[in-house]
């Protein structure tokens, strides 16, 4: 069985905001959050209304190692 093609969102300013203060840590020291981590950012932004309740927790998680990622290689340059 296929799956379902998936319509990809793009990740707005708001999140992309709340990602950098809810993971700062994560992406100072380069390391990936886990799942826990990425629910209990989910969990805030719902009480406080904020974008990312609405993403999957292993979307989350990519988008801030892409994001780690992509601090490294410009430190690197």
């Amino acid at each position: 069985m296929s799956k379902a093609p998936v319509t990809r969102q793009r990740w707005t300013a708001q999140e992309e905001t709340e990602i950098r203060i809810y993971f700062r840590e994560f992406i100072k020291k380069g390391d990936c959050p886990g799942k826990v981590d990425c629910l209990r950012a989910i969990e805030i932004s719902k009480r406080k209304k904020g974008a990312l309740f609405k993403r999957d927790w292993e979307t989350l998680k990519k988008k801030v190692y892409n994001m780690t990622k992509n601090k490294v290689e410009q430190v690197g340059k």
